[in-house]
């Protein structure tokens, strides 16, 4: 009778492990499928967002136009920037070629994402002060301030400020046709133009 019962508690302790490793294994695999599909869910929206930044950096409007509505960005800063009787390609140049990021976070849900990214480009504030300061100074002078002298003041600026700023803001993203799309929004434009916020209202008016 002894060696009878050590055998069924033997047994049913080996059925005991099995089952114990067999949810253990379910489990690992369960995680394991969800962190990859999690993975795949950010990964779209992340070489997105890389592969907009760096169109913009090189000037690229036609391969920014895949990511995000170009002229829509622009003229987040300024309507006149997409004048095409006045469009300058030194200033659009000037306005991106200074940025580098980073992309903090990033969190999908099917059809929308958000991430936030950090990013460097020049201080805005001091681009817009500055520029602002020239236009005055072309009123002053009685030139006529036209919107080619205006961009041409804008390109004199960009190109005299060595100052940088780094800003951490949330953008917004969706999916559009199977393809992720960055949103040109208030946060991106805040973004791209680091502390243009805090002066937009002025820029507007001008």
């Amino acid at each position: 009778m002894g060696r009878h019962s050590s055998g069924n508690y033997t047994k049913k302790s080996k059925s005991k492990i099995i089952i114990a490793l067999t949810i253990i294994i379910i489990a690992v695999i369960g995680v394991s499928i969800y962190l990859y599909t999690t993975n795949m869910e950010k990964k779209g929206p992340e070489i997105t967002i890389n592969n907009m930044f760096n169109a913009l950096k090189q000037s690229d409007e036609s391969q920014v136009n895949e990511y995000l509505d170009y002229n829509k960005l622009l003229s987040s800063l300024d309507e006149m920037l997409v004048k095409e009787d006045v469009r300058n390609e030194e200033v659009e140049k000037k306005l991106f070629e200074s940025i580098e990021w980073k992309i903090e976070n990033i969190e999908a849900d099917g059809e929308t994402a958000t991430a936030v990214v950090e990013l460097t480009n020049k201080d805005f504030i001091e681009v817009v002060t500055a520029w602002m300061k020239k236009i005055v100074n072309v009123k002053n002078n009685g030139i006529e301030l036209t919107d080619e002298v205006s961009l041409q003041k804008l390109q004199e600026t960009l190109e005299e400020t060595d100052t940088t700023k780094t800003v951490i803001k949330r953008i917004s993203l969706e999916k559009v046709d199977e393809k992720w799309k960055v949103t040109v929004n208030e946060e991106l434009t805040n973004l791209v133009f680091p502390g243009v916020d805090s002066v937009v209202s002025v820029l507007n008016k001008t």
